[in-house]
Formats: C-alpha cells, structure tokens, sequence
C-alpha cells in the first residue's frame, strides 16, 4: 500500500465522519478532533456541511440559538481553507463559496 492511498483512504474516513455529523456541535467536534489531517476535500466538505447545519438550526429555531466554538471552528477552516487553496479542484472552489452564501 502506497502512502498516498493511505492518504486518500484516510481522507475518506474523514469525510465520512464530516457528512454524518447531525448538528452543529457534533460537526464542531469532528473538525476540532480532525483538523490537521484535512486535505482541501475535507476542508470544503466541512464548510458546506456547517452551512447546511446552521442553516437547519435556525430554520427551526428562528436563529436565536448560537453556539460556542462557532468561532473556533471558523478560524480553523478559515486557516486551513488558506493552507489548502491552492491544492483545490473547481468543486471544492464551489463547494467552499456555496456554504458563503
């Protein structure tokens, strides 16, 4: 086995466990935990994942609930999304600018 197919087979775990994440804290807790083994699939899947669980929440609770580490969170994909950028495909490009809005 090749290093770059533990590599991708690693990465697939991770994505895995972004896209199972069922709410915001459970999301936080993947990215928190798993961060520094991202690559930039990872990074995109956990920015559209987090906007389409905020986007949830406040669907059914009118945006009142907000929730710690949100800002922790950010600033890890934010650092990350610059360590990998140059390393994205268009769909990652558009995944990452679609969870912006």
């Amino acid at each position: 086995m090749s290093f770059s197919s533990d590599s991708r087979r690693k990465a697939i775990e991770i994505n895995k466990s972004i896209t199972a994440s069922t709410g915001v804290q459970e999301l936080l807790s993947v990215v928190t935990e798993l961060h520094r083994e991202f690559n930039y699939v990872n990074v995109a899947t956990s920015w559209s994942k987090l906007a389409k669980l905020v986007h949830a929440t406040k669907a059914r609770d009118g945006g009142r609930r907000r929730h710690e580490g949100n800002k922790y969170v950010f600033e890890l994909l934010s650092t990350k999304t610059a360590h990998k950028a140059n390393e994205m495909k268009p769909q990652a490009v558009a995944n990452t600018m679609w969870a912006f809005g």
